[in-house]
């Protein structure tokens, strides 16, 4: 017969494997290095638990607290105000009309809920923003990383692409490493789970937007082209996440 202890300890010790911190949750691999940066592999054999606190991470996140109050929606419909204040001066039949409307068009659908959520940053892509700020200081330096996660069964894998191009145009695109190493992956069965990447805050913009975590359109080409089963933006302090069913609904 067993014990009512004994019984616990057996009901328990799975749900504690699986509560393993981020941090003992992972391995990594640098595949490449180069002058500006690194290609790197992260593998994560089972369900990652939550981070522990990172010294850059919570410098970036008392930087950002000290210029602004708001979360990542009021920051959208700030961002959503300016685009609505450049079409009201937009003469008729200009050029930039068409975009604009597209992206107040997308801005509604998210602010209703239609569209994506935003949410706390999770294990996986707290990894590479920590990553990311071992490379550059995003307090000086508006860039961009980029993450494509892979799954197959428990395991997901993550190849990132972290560069420090100070004077280039802020955005970013895959490696030939990267591209490599995820046709491997793609080869050999594996399921692309996640497009995950950065929008820097800009709070030295004369626009007064200060950059909001949704797609712009070259990300939405990009999840378009890449079918994966969601997609993340990340800033270090929330994450916006959306389903290929709901970014396949946008322009």
């Amino acid at each position: 017969m067993i014990r009512p202890l004994a019984l616990l300890l057996l009901l328990w010790s799975p749900l504690a494997a699986l509560a393993a911190s981020c941090e003992q949750s992972f391995q990594r691999k640098v595949l490449q290095t180069r002058a500006a940066g690194r290609t790197v592999l992260f593998t994560f054999p089972s369900a990652p638990g939550p981070a522990a606190a990172d010294r850059r991470e919570s410098e970036h996140l008392d930087w950002v607290r000290a210029n602004t109050p708001w979360n990542a929606r009021q920051i959208l419909v700030n961002h959503d105000n300016i685009l609505r204040d450049a079409l009201t001066r937009a003469p008729p039949g200009s050029a930039s009309r068409p975009s604009l409307e597209k992206s107040i068009r997308k801005d509604e659908r998210i602010l209703s809920g239609a569209i994506g959520r935003f949410r706390a940053p999770s294990c996986m892509d707290q990894v590479a923003f920590r990553e990311f700020l071992q490379l550059v200081d995003l307090r000086k330096s508006p860039q961009e990383f980029l993450a494509y996660v892979h799954s197959q069964g428990m395991t997901k894998v993550m190849i990132a692409d972290f560069d420090d191009k100070p004077d280039g145009v802020i955005g970013v695109r895959p490696s030939p490493r990267l591209l490599a190493e995820q046709a491997r992956l793609q080869a050999e069965g594996w399921t692309y789970h996640a497009h995950l990447h950065n929008h820097p805050f800009m709070f030295n913009s004369s626009t007064g937007d200060i950059g909001a975590i949704v797609p712009s359109a070259p990300d939405i080409g990009s999840y378009k082209a890449g079918n994966p089963d969601v997609a993340w933006i990340t800033n270090g302090v929330e994450v916006f996440e959306v389903k290929r069913a709901e970014y396949q609904q946008l322009e």
